[in-house]
Protein backbone atom coordinates (compact mmCIF):
# COMPACT_ATOMS: atom_id res chain seq x y z
CA UNK A 1 0.00 0.00 0.00
CA UNK A 2 2.74 2.43 0.88
CA UNK A 3 3.89 2.53 -2.75
CA UNK A 4 0.58 4.19 -3.58
CA UNK A 5 0.67 6.80 -0.82
CA UNK A 6 2.58 10.05 -0.81
CA UNK A 7 3.45 11.45 2.62
CA UNK A 8 3.32 15.18 3.33
CA UNK A 9 6.78 16.70 3.06
CA UNK A 10 7.99 13.22 2.15
CA UNK A 11 11.48 14.41 1.38
CA UNK A 12 11.95 15.67 4.96
CA UNK A 13 10.10 13.09 7.06
CA UNK A 14 11.19 9.94 5.27
CA UNK A 15 14.40 10.89 3.45
CA UNK A 16 16.12 12.18 6.59
CA UNK A 17 15.65 8.90 8.43
CA UNK A 18 17.53 5.63 8.21
CA UNK A 19 14.34 3.68 8.95
CA UNK A 20 10.69 3.59 7.98
CA UNK A 21 9.00 3.15 11.36
CA UNK A 22 5.69 1.40 11.90
CA UNK A 23 4.38 2.08 15.38
CA UNK A 24 1.60 0.20 17.13
CA UNK A 25 -0.10 -0.03 20.50
CA UNK A 26 -0.95 -3.74 20.35
CA UNK A 27 0.46 -6.73 22.14
CA UNK A 28 3.68 -8.03 20.55
CA UNK A 29 1.98 -11.26 19.45
CA UNK A 30 -0.55 -9.39 17.29
CA UNK A 31 2.18 -8.23 14.93
CA UNK A 32 4.50 -11.25 15.07
CA UNK A 33 4.34 -11.87 11.31
CA UNK A 34 4.84 -8.16 10.56
CA UNK A 35 7.82 -8.15 12.89
CA UNK A 36 9.29 -11.12 11.03
CA UNK A 37 8.73 -9.41 7.65
CA UNK A 38 10.25 -6.14 8.92
CA UNK A 39 13.63 -7.81 9.37
CA UNK A 40 13.98 -8.10 5.58
CA UNK A 41 11.28 -5.84 4.13
CA UNK A 42 11.62 -2.28 2.91
CA UNK A 43 9.23 0.65 2.56
CA UNK A 44 10.18 3.75 0.57
CA UNK A 45 13.65 2.19 0.15
CA UNK A 46 14.16 2.22 3.93
CA UNK A 47 14.67 -0.64 6.36
CA UNK A 48 11.47 -1.20 8.35
CA UNK A 49 11.42 -1.08 12.11
CA UNK A 50 8.51 -1.72 14.48
CA UNK A 51 8.00 0.26 17.65
CA UNK A 52 5.47 -0.33 20.43
CA UNK A 53 4.14 3.04 21.63
CA UNK A 54 1.80 4.59 24.19
CA UNK A 55 -0.40 7.64 23.53
CA UNK A 56 1.62 10.05 25.67
CA UNK A 57 4.94 8.79 24.42
CA UNK A 58 7.44 11.06 22.68
CA UNK A 59 8.37 8.12 20.45
CA UNK A 60 5.33 8.88 18.27
CA UNK A 61 7.28 11.58 16.45
CA UNK A 62 9.61 8.86 15.12
CA UNK A 63 6.74 7.01 13.43
CA UNK A 64 5.71 7.04 9.79
CA UNK A 65 2.71 4.76 10.31
CA UNK A 66 0.66 4.36 13.47
CA UNK A 67 -1.46 1.23 13.78
CA UNK A 68 -4.18 1.92 16.36
CA UNK A 69 -5.86 -0.92 18.26
CA UNK A 70 -6.93 0.71 21.54
CA UNK A 71 -10.20 2.65 21.43
CA UNK A 72 -9.50 4.20 24.83
CA UNK A 73 -6.74 6.32 23.29
CA UNK A 74 -8.11 6.79 19.76
CA UNK A 75 -8.51 10.57 20.08
CA UNK A 76 -5.04 11.02 21.59
CA UNK A 77 -3.47 8.92 18.85
CA UNK A 78 -5.25 10.72 16.03
CA UNK A 79 -4.27 14.10 17.49
CA UNK A 80 -0.62 12.99 17.65
CA UNK A 81 -0.88 11.55 14.14
CA UNK A 82 -1.97 14.91 12.81
CA UNK A 83 0.80 16.71 14.69
CA UNK A 84 3.55 14.35 13.47
CA UNK A 85 2.09 13.60 10.00
CA UNK A 86 1.56 9.90 10.66
CA UNK A 87 -0.52 7.66 8.45
CA UNK A 88 -2.99 5.88 10.72
CA UNK A 89 -4.21 2.31 10.25
CA UNK A 90 -6.58 0.13 12.21
CA UNK A 91 -8.68 -2.99 11.96
CA UNK A 92 -11.47 -2.01 14.33
CA UNK A 93 -15.06 -1.41 13.17
CA UNK A 94 -15.87 2.28 12.88
CA UNK A 95 -12.32 3.58 13.30
CA UNK A 96 -12.23 5.02 9.77
CA UNK A 97 -15.04 7.35 10.74
CA UNK A 98 -13.22 8.45 13.88
CA UNK A 99 -9.62 9.09 12.95
CA UNK A 100 -8.00 6.09 11.30
CA UNK A 101 -7.13 6.95 7.72
CA UNK A 102 -7.08 3.33 6.55
CA UNK A 103 -9.08 0.61 8.24
CA UNK A 104 -9.00 -3.11 7.45
CA UNK A 105 -12.14 -5.24 7.64
CA UNK A 106 -13.38 -8.65 6.59
CA UNK A 107 -16.05 -9.02 3.93
CA UNK A 108 -17.15 -12.35 2.50
CA UNK A 109 -14.10 -14.00 4.06
CA UNK A 110 -11.70 -11.60 2.32
CA UNK A 111 -9.56 -8.84 3.79
CA UNK A 112 -10.70 -5.43 2.53
CA UNK A 113 -9.89 -1.87 3.48
CA UNK A 114 -11.61 1.47 3.72
CA UNK A 115 -10.02 4.89 3.39
CA UNK A 116 -11.24 8.09 4.98
CA UNK A 117 -10.36 10.68 2.33
CA UNK A 118 -11.28 13.58 4.62
CA UNK A 119 -8.61 12.54 7.13
CA UNK A 120 -5.95 11.63 4.59
CA UNK A 121 -6.25 14.86 2.61
CA UNK A 122 -6.63 17.01 5.75
CA UNK A 123 -3.33 15.58 6.95
CA UNK A 124 -1.55 16.10 3.63
CA UNK A 125 -1.44 12.51 2.34
CA UNK A 126 -2.07 11.84 -1.33
CA UNK A 127 -3.57 8.46 -2.19
CA UNK A 128 -2.99 7.14 -5.71
CA UNK A 129 -6.23 6.50 -7.67
CA UNK A 130 -5.28 2.83 -8.17
CA UNK A 131 -5.42 2.30 -4.41
CA UNK A 132 -8.62 4.33 -4.09
CA UNK A 133 -10.28 2.11 -6.71
CA UNK A 134 -9.76 -0.90 -4.45
CA UNK A 135 -10.97 0.81 -1.28
CA UNK A 136 -14.30 1.52 0.27
CA UNK A 137 -14.37 5.32 0.69
CA UNK A 138 -15.56 6.52 4.10
CA UNK A 139 -16.87 9.99 4.93
CA UNK A 140 -16.14 11.70 8.23
CA UNK A 141 -19.06 12.28 10.57
CA UNK A 142 -20.74 15.69 10.37
CA UNK A 143 -18.92 18.41 12.25
CA UNK A 144 -15.48 16.80 12.12
CA UNK A 145 -12.78 19.24 11.11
Amino acid sequence: MTHFIQWPDEQKKISNSKYFTICHDASPTKFASLNEWATKGKIKDKQVTLLHVHPNNNELKQCNILYITNSKFLKQYTTSAQQYQLLTFSDKPGYAKHGAMINFFSHEEKLRFEINLDYTSKNGFVIHPRLLNLAKIIDSPEGVE
